[in-house]
């Protein structure tokens, strides 16, 4: 009896699933010593570090001041953890080095240091080779299983909130109509992994489908009227980010038009006439990321529609852009 109990004590131990050492091994963002600016932050090299790796979990802002064992003490007793992991990197000359430390609530001491150097530069090999030394650690010394690490999926989702004003471009319409306002709306999805990614640079696809509406009245020269134009887009997006700050995207989009031209007149009934065409978009826009969940910026983008004679009108518009669902590894938003 006493053999079987120590047999299933023993099991248990050795089983216990990843899941428990995945949500108390967490990482605190590093700290960044140097005399001159990193155009990187601390805390995106810590997310790049935990990002894809089974055991570790990103502690998030609230342990950004972790920089001795006091601190890291500190913060596990405040969070109820039995791991954090905590370091710096810091730049010479001619290199940069990162230095991060295993910290073990429980016996209160540091059970492993993990140090790298590289060309100074080299941050995104720097950070790969401590990821690793950390990953072989954690399954070597700790014994932890080695599952096959899931690539995780981008799925990024933004939905972008826009305002503006358009301008038709074409005399005609240019003389007739005197536009208001446009807003606009809808769903981008990154569904790929970067096509660039480097410290400074991230280059990513997206395309997706919005909705956006235009008003216009009539010139005082002219009848009373109101022009509705609900145009249907499908943008495909390439965008540029600098410094997981700035964000620069070229659009492409073709494009569904309604126009829907609504006459009032004096003593007849009023009148609606509609016509419709297919089109495209094409524009730039630039965005600050103010964080990972919110950007806000400008854009400005010409419409062609293919009606007998072609419509064009120019469209600068205010926008902001709220980044929604997981985020892809090397993803540059913020």
């Amino acid at each position: 009896m006493r053999r079987h109990l120590l047999l299933i004590i023993i099991s248990t131990v050795i089983l216990l699933p990843l899941d428990l050492w995945a949500s108390i091994i967490v990482i605190a963002p590093i700290q960044i010593h140097s005399e001159e600016k990193i155009q990187i932050s601390g805390r995106r090299i810590s997310e790049k570090i935990a990002l894809g790796n089974i055991y570790l979990s990103y502690a998030g802002s609230s342990a950004e001041d972790i920089s001795n064992i006091l601190e890291a003490s500190s913060y596990c007793e405040k969070e109820g953890l039995d791991f954090l992991i905590y370091g710096s990197l810091t730049r010479l000359k001619f290199s940069d080095s990162i230095e991060m430390r295993f910290y073990n609530h429980n016996s209160r001491n540091i059970d492993q240091v993990f140090f790298g150097s590289d060309d100074c530069g080299n941050i995104d090999r720097l950070t790969a080779d401590i990821k690793s030394k950390i990953h072989t650690y954690l399954v070597e010394e700790l014994a932890l299983y080695e599952k096959k690490e899931e690539k995780l999926k981008p799925s990024l989702i933004t939905v972008p909130i826009s305002a503006g004003y358009w301008l038709p471009l074409d005399r005609q319409w240019r003389d007739l109509t005197v536009s208001l306002f446009s807003i606009k709306s809808g769903v981008l999805l990154n569904p790929f992994e970067d096509i660039l990614s480097t410290e400074h640079l991230g280059l990513n696809f997206h395309f997706g489908i919005s909705l956006l509406y235009e008003l216009g009245i009539n010139n005082s020269l002219y009848e009373d009227f109101y022009q509705h134009k609900i145009k249907i887009l499908f943008p495909l997006a390439l965008s540029l980010t600098i410094v997981d700050t700035h964000r620069i995207s070229f659009l492409l989009s073709p494009l569904y038009q309604l126009d829907i031209l609504s006459k009032t007149r004096n003593y007849e009934d009023g009148k609606v006439e509609l016509s419709s065409g297919f089109g495209f978009s094409s524009g730039i826009s630039y965005h600050y990321n103010f964080s990972r969940r919110f950007s806000a910026g400008i854009g400005t983008y010409f419409d062609f529609i293919f009606y007998d004679k072609p419509q064009v009108s120019f469209r600068p518009e205010f926008s902001f852009l709220i980044h929604c669902g997981k985020f892809a590894e090397g993803s540059h938003i913020k």
